[in-house]
C-alpha cells in the first residue's frame, strides 16, 4: 500500500478529474459536428434552403465559436474542481467511508507536532494507488459510434449522389455566393454571350443533365435587382433548351447601363448567374436650348430645358441658338437635322447655330462605339415678325379746350415688342408747324413727360400735338402711326359757360369752403394765442399767424380772374382780402403789446351767407320746378283725355296708354322727391331766412294735402290695367290740383337780403346764376314726363355731366383756372390740369408756373422753331402734313437710325419693361 500526503492526494485528484472531463467535452463535440453537418446537408439537398436560412445558419456557426468560449469559461470550475469537491471525489474513489482523508487534512492544518503525527497516522491508512481506478471513467465508444455513423451516412450519400456534397457544402459556408441548389437535374449555360448590342437579339442555350425538367424559365434583372424579363425556354432537342431575349431590344433597353444578370430556373435548381453587358443606345438625359436675339432686339436671352415635348422658338434674323446636350453615355458626335436633312455635325456636346432656318429640328446621338440613336425631337423654329411700335397719349386722355396762359400736362407712352430708339414730337398751330422735338428712348416701353403752354395764344386757335416713335429694326427702324391730340383755345367767357355745364348750385359754396375753413381756423388760433401770457413763444406764434394771414391773402388774390365765374366773386374776394388784412394787422398789433381788442370774426358769417344764397336759389328753383311738374301733368292728362274720348282702337293707342302710365309712375316719384327736397331746403333756410322757410314749408304742405301724388299713382295703375277713362279722371284731378298749388306758390323774400359787402346788382346776378343751375338740375330728366330724381345734396339736384364732345363722340377735356373737383362738378377723366401763370387756384398750394413752349419735367430737350432734322425725319413730318391735306396713300418712310446712347444723354423718366 502506497501512502502520500493528504494535500498531494488532493492535487492528484483534481488533475485526474480535469483531464477526464476535457476528454468528455472533446468527444461530445466530435460526435455533434458530423451529425449537424449531415442534417444541414440533407435539409438543403431536399428543400433547397433559401439564402436567408443559409445565412442564418452561417451566423449561428460563427456565433457558436463565441458560445464555446463562454461555455468553457462557465465550465472552468467544473473542469477544475476546488479542494472540497476534489476531497469528496478522492474519498469516494478510495472508499474512505470513515473520512480519514478529511480528518488528516484537518489535523495537518493544525499547529504542533502532535497534530502532524496524528495526520500522518490517518494518511497512512489510505491507499493512493486505488485513486485513478476509483474515479469515474470516460466512455468514448458512444461518441465515436455516433460520429462513425454520421460519417458512414455521409460517405453513403456521396457514393449514391456524388454531386450532393460538392453542391450543398459551399452553399452552407458561403450563403451569398453563386451556388445553385442541388437537384438531380443539373442546368448549364452553353456559351452564353457576354455582350450584346441592340438591335441584335441575344440567344441563350441551356444543357440539362439528369432527369428532364417540365419547364425552364429564363430570368433577367438589372443591377438594382429590378426584374427586366422573364422568358420560358423551349426544348430544341436532346438535352438542350433555348430562348431569345426579345424584350431587351425595346426602347427601355436604352436606359440599361450596368450589365444584366441572367439565370435559368427549373427542376428545383438553377444555372450559375451570368452577366450580360448591354451596349445601350445613346439617349438624352438632359440639356438646354439658349436663344440669343440679335443686338437690336432689346430682349433677354431665353433658356429652355429640353423635355419630352420639343419647344417652339420664335427667332429673328440674326438670332443664335445654342444646343447643349447630355447623354447616358459618352458621345462621339452630335448631328442636327432640319426637316430630315442634315444641317450640322459636331464632335462636342454643345452646338451653336447662327441664324437657324425655320423648320422642325431633330438630333442624332452617336456613342464612342458607333451606336447611333434614332432621330430625337429637339425644337421647332418659326420666324418672329417684328411688330411696328405704338405710341399713345396718356395725358391728355382726349382732345380738349383750354384758356390762354395754361400749362397742359403731356404724358406720351411708347411701346414696342423688341425695343425703342427715338420719339419725335411736333406741334401745329392752326395747321402751321411751330415746334418739333426729338428724344431718345430705351427698353421696350418708355414714357415721356412734359407740359404744353398756351401762353401767347388767342381764343379760336387750334393746337394739334402729335408724336411718332421708331423701333430698333435695322437698318433704320419701323415708324409707328402718329398719336395726336387737338387743344382748342377758348375765351374765358366760353370757358365759364363750359364750366357752368359741369357744376351744380353748390359750386360757389364749395369753391370757397376750404379757404373759409382755413380763415376760421386762423381766427380761432389768433383768439387763443392772445389769451396766453406774454412770452417769446407767444410773440413767435403771433408772427407766424400774421404770416399765415398774408399767405391766405395771396391765395385770395390768386382767385381773381378777368371774367369771374360768378358775378359776386370779385366782391367776395375784396371782402376776404380786407378781413385777412385786418387779421394780419391785429396779430402784429397783439405782438407789439397794443391794447387787446376782439379778434375780427367773419369767416363763419360769410360761409353762412353763401349757404343762405344757395338755399334761396334752390327754393326759387323748387317753385319753378313745381310749375314744370304741373305743366307736365296737364300734358299727360290731355293725352289721357284724348285716349278716353276716342277709345283704345289699335296697338298704337295701347302704346300711348302705356307711355302715359309710365309718365304717371315717374310723376309719382318726382312729387315724392320734390316734397323731400322742399323740406330739406326749408330747414336750411330757417336760420338765415325764416320767412322764406315758412313759405316753403307751407307750399310743401299744400302739395302733400292736395293728394296729387295719390291721384297720379291711381292714374298710373289704371292706365297699366287698360282703363283709359279711369286713368284720365285721376290724372285730370291731379293736374287741376297741382296747377292751383303751383299758381299760388309766389316768390321768396330773398332778393333784398343780400350781404352788406355785396352790391344789389351783383347779388341779383349771382342769385340768377345759382337759380339757373338749380333749375337745370331739377328739369334735366323731366323733358318728356315731368318726373325727375333727386341727388344726394339738399336740393335734389341732377347735374348734367360731360360738357362738350369731340366729333367722334369722345368727351373733351377742359383745361382752365377752375378746380372742378373743388366746385363739386368734376367727372371721371376731367380735372384741373394746369394753373394760370400768375397765381394758384383756391385750395391749391402749387406755386405759379411760367409758360413755355414745352416745359418738361425730367426731359430738358425743347425744340424751337425751325429745328434741324435728319432727311428721313423731315420727310416723315412733311408726309404727315400731306396726309392731313387728304393724301391718304402717301408712303411713310422710316426714320434714320439714331445715334448711340452716350453717358451724357439726359436722364429719362421711364416706365420700361425689362430689356
Amino acid at each position: 500500500m502506497s501512502t502520500t500526503s493528504p494535500s498531494a492526494l488532493i492535487d492528484r485528484t483534481r488533475e485526474l478529474v480535469a483531464r477526464r472531463r476535457r476528454r468528455r467535452v472533446a468527444l461530445a463535440t466530435a460526435a455533434a459536428l458530423p451529425v449537424a453537418a449531415l442534417v444541414l446537408v440533407l435539409l438543403d439537398a431536399s428543400a433547397a434552403l433559401p439564402t436567408w436560412a443559409r445565412a442564418l445558419v452561417l451566423l449561428l456557426l460563427l456565433l457558436s465559436l463565441a458560445g464555446v468560449t463562454l461555455l468553457l469559461v462557465a465550465l472552468w470550475r467544473w473542469l477544475r474542481p476546488d479542494d472540497q469537491h476534489a476531497r469528496r471525489l478522492a474519498e469516494h474513489a478510495l472508499a474512505d467511508d470513515h473520512r480519514h482523508l478529511s480528518t488528516a487534512l484537518e489535523l495537518a492544518a493544525m499547529p504542533g507536532p502532535l497534530a502532524a503525527q496524528a495526520a500522518g497516522q490517518f494518511a497512512a491508512g489510505l491507499d493512493a494507488t486505488r485513486l485513478e481506478a476509483g474515479l469515474p471513467a470516460v466512455r468514448a465508444r458512444r461518441a465515436l459510434l455516433v460520429a462513425a455513423i454520421a460519417l458512414f451516412l455521409s460517405a453513403g450519400i456521396h457514393l449514391i449522389w456524388p454531386t450532393v456534397l460538392p453542391a450543398v457544402l459551399p452553399r452552407l459556408y458561403d450563403p451569398f455566393g453563386d451556388h445553385p441548389p442541388w437537384s438531380r437535374t443539373a442546368l448549364t449555360l452553353v456559351d452564353p454571350p457576354a455582350r450584346v448590342r441592340p438591335p441584335a437579339t441575344p440567344r441563350l442555350v441551356v444543357r440539362t443533365t439528369g432527369p428532364q425538367p417540365k419547364e425552364l424559365i429564363l430570368h433577367a434583372e438589372d443591377a438594382a435587382g429590378t426584374p427586366v424579363a422573364r422568358v420560358a425556354l423551349l426544348a430544341i432537342g436532346g438535352d438542350q433548351w433555348a430562348a431569345n431575349l426579345g424584350p431587351l431590344t425595346a426602347e427601355h433597353v436604352t436606359t440599361l447601363v450596368s450589365p444584366l444578370r441572367l439565370w435559368v430556373e427549373g427542376a428545383g435548381t438553377r444555372t450559375y448567374y451570368h452577366a450580360l453587358a448591354i451596349d445601350p443606345v445613346p439617349s438624352l438625359t438632359g440639356g438646354e436650348l439658349t436663344h440669343i436675339s440679335p443686338a437690336y432686339a432689346r430682349v433677354p436671352a431665353a433658356v429652355v430645358k429640353l423635355a419630352a415635348l420639343p419647344p417652339v422658338i420664335h427667332t429673328l434674323p440674326g438670332s443664335r441658338v445654342t444646343v447643349q446636350v447630355s447623354a447616358n453615355r459618352p458621345l462621339r458626335t452630335v448631328e442636327l437635322f432640319r426637316d430630315g436633312r442634315s444641317e450640322h455635325r459636331a464632335t462636342a456636346a454643345t452646338v451653336t447655330l447662327d441664324d437657324p432656318a425655320v423648320g422642325t429640328w431633330t438630333l442624332v446621338l452617336e456613342a464612342e462605339d458607333g451606336i447611333r440613336s434614332e432621330p430625337l425631337p429637339l425644337m421647332s423654329i418659326t420666324r418672329r415678325v417684328d411688330q411696328p411700335p405704338t405710341v399713345r397719349f396718356e395725358q391728355p386722355q382726349s382732345d380738349g379746350v383750354a384758356t390762354p396762359d395754361m400749362h397742359i400736362p403731356l404724358v406720351i407712352h411708347a411701346q414696342d415688342d423688341l425695343g425703342l430708339t427715338r420719339l419725335t414730337r411736333y406741334r401745329l398751330r392752326n395747321d402751321q408747324r411751330e415746334t418739333e422735338g426729338r428724344d431718345d428712348l430705351g427698353g421696350t416701353g418708355d414714357t415721356w413727360r412734359g407740359r404744353l403752354s398756351t401762353t401767347g395764344m388767342k381764343p379760336g386757335d387750334a393746337i394739334r400735338i402729335g408724336a411718332v416713335v421708331a423701333d430698333t429694326q435695322p437698318p433704320v427702324g419701323q415708324v409707328s402711326a402718329p398719336a395726336e391730340r387737338v387743344i382748342h383755345i377758348i375765351s374765358h367767357g366760353d370757358y365759364n359757360a363750359l364750366v357752368m355745364e359741369q357744376i351744380d348750385q353748390h359750386a360757389l359754396e364749395q369753391k370757397y369752403a376750404e379757404l373759409l375753413g382755413r380763415i376760421a381756423e386762423l381766427e380761432q388760433q389768433l383768439t387763443d394765442t392772445k389769451q396766453s401770457a406774454p412770452s417769446p413763444e407767444r410773440s413767435a406764434k403771433l408772427e407766424a399767424l400774421a404770416e399765415r394771414a398774408a399767405e391766405l391773402s395771396q391765395q385770395v388774390a390768386a382767385l381773381r380772374r378777368p371774367e369771374p365765374l360768378f358775378a359776386i366773386e370779385p366782391h367776395l374776394q375784396d371782402e376776404l382780402e380786407r378781413h385777412l388784412k385786418a387779421l394780419e394787422q391785429h396779430a402784429r398789433a397783439a405782438k407789439e403789446g397794443a391794447p387787446s381788442e376782439a379778434t375780427p370774426q367773419a369767416a363763419e358769417r360769410m360761409r353762412q351767407e353763401l349757404a343762405a344764397m344757395t338755399a334761396a336759389a334752390e327754393a326759387e328753383a323748387l317753385r319753378d320746378h313745381l310749375r314744370d311738374l304741373a305743366a307736365a301733368q296737364r300734358q299727360t292728362a290731355d293725352e289721357l283725355a284724348d285716349l278716353a274720348r276716342h277709345g283704345i282702337r289699335n296697338d298704337a293707342d295701347r302704346a300711348r296708354l302705356r307711355e302715359a302710365s309710365r309718365r304717371q309712375q315717374e310723376m309719382e316719384q318726382a312729387l315724392k322727391e320734390w316734397h323731400e327736397a322742399a323740406q330739406d331746403v326749408a330747414k336750411r333756410l330757417e336760420g338765415s331766412r325764416p320767412q322764406d322757410a315758412e313759405k316753403l314749408h307751407q307750399l310743401a304742405d299744400q302739395v302733400a294735402q292736395c293728394e296729387a301724388e295719390r291721384l297720379v299713382a291711381q292714374a298710373g295703375r289704371a292706365g297699366r290695367a287698360g282703363r283709359a277713362g279711369e286713368a284720365h279722371g285721376d290724372a285730370e284731378e291731379a293736374a287741376r290740383r297741382l296747377a292751383a298749388v303751383a299758381g299760388s306758390s309766389g316768390q321768396g323774400q330773398g332778393q333784398g337780403q343780400q350781404p352788406g359787402w355785396c352790391p344789389g346788382q351783383g347779388y341779383a346776378q349771382c342769385q340768377s346764376q345759382l337759380q339757373g343751375l338749380a333749375k337745370r338740375g331739377y328739369s334735366a330728366s323731366s323733358g318728356s314726363s315731368g318726373g325727375g330724381a333727386t341727388g344726394a345734396r339738399g336740393g335734389g339736384m341732377i347735374v348734367r355731366r360731360g360738357g362738350r364732345s369731340t366729333p367722334n363722340g369722345a368727351p373733351m377735356q377742359l383745361f382752365g383756372p377752375e378746380v372742378l373737383s373743388a366746385l363739386g362738378g368734376a367727372t371721371s377723366g376731367q380735372q384741373r390740369s394746369g394753373a394760370p401763370n400768375d397765381a394758384a387756384a383756391a385750395g391749391d398750394a402749387d406755386q405759379a408756373r411760367a409758360a413755355t413752349a414745352y416745359a418738361t419735367g425730367t426731359r430738358t430737350t425743347t425744340a424751337g422753331v425751325g429745328a434741324t432734322f435728319s432727311p428721313g425725319e423731315q420727310v416723315l413730318i412733311e408726309d404727315y402734313f400731306r396726309r392731313l391735306e387728304g393724301d391718304a396713300l402717301a408712303p411713310v418712310p422710316p426714320l434714320t437710325p439714331p445715334p448711340p446712347l452716350t453717358p451724357t444723354t439726359p436722364a429719362v423718366e421711364r416706365g420700361n419693361t425689362s430689356p
